[in-house]
């Protein structure tokens, strides 16, 4: 299921890349691509720990401070169906 998330934001962005060096990947961001995002990785370690991709939700925090933010636009994309308000 997750991959099915990250192949649908990489094929709706067709022509949007993050580039490093010679490496292009899809992105709506320039700065990072789809699975450089700590939501990806989350949601497939809950997957794997057992978690149903349906039942999870996400929310932005950083890490240092536990500030809120907002989603980057790829985790935007990825994750519509499933954001907090």
């Amino acid at each position: 299921m997750m991959q099915f998330h990250i192949q649908k934001i990489e094929d709706k962005n067709f022509n949007k890349y993050y580039q490093y060096g010679s490496i292009r990947e899809p992105s709506f961001t320039s700065s990072h691509s789809v699975t450089n995002c700590g939501e990806i990785w989350s949601a497939y370690n809950a997957i794997l720990d057992g978690a149903k991709f349906k039942d999870l939700s996400f929310r932005s925090v950083y890490s240092r401070s536990g500030a809120y933010l907002d989603m980057c636009e790829n985790c935007q994309h990825t994750f519509v169906e499933y954001l907090m308000n």
